[in-house]
C-alpha cells in the first residue's frame, strides 16, 4: 500500500483517502503511540503524465496543492514523510 495515497492520473487534484484513513486508523487502534511514517509525495512513478506538458508555474502549483491537502488530511497521525 505504499503508493495508497497517491491519486490516478486521471484523478489527480481529486482526492479520496479513505483507504489510507482505514490503514493509518486500524495501525493506530493497535498501538496509539505508534509513529507512522508517509511515503514520498512526490514521485516520478506516481505523478500524472500531464505534468510534462505544462509549464513550471503550473506544475509547482499542482504538487504544491497535492502535498498540502494530503499532509494537512493527515495532520497529527502521520508525523514522517519521505522526502
Amino acid at each position: 500500500p505504499e503508493h495508497a495515497a497517491a491519486p490516478p492520473p486521471a484523478r489527480f487534484g481529486k482526492y479520496d483517502f479513505h483507504h489510507v484513513d482505514a490503514l493509518v486508523d486500524y495501525a493506530l487502534l493497535q498501538n496509539p503511540q505508534m509513529h507512522i511514517k508517509g511515503h514520498v509525495l512526490v514521485w516520478h512513478v506516481t505523478s500524472p503524465p500531464f505534468l510534462e506538458d505544462l509549464p513550471a508555474s503550473q506544475v509547482r502549483s499542482h504538487l504544491k496543492r497535492h502535498i498540502f491537502t494530503t499532509m494537512g488530511h493527515f495532520r497529527g497521525r502521520i508525523r514522517m514523510w519521505d522526502v
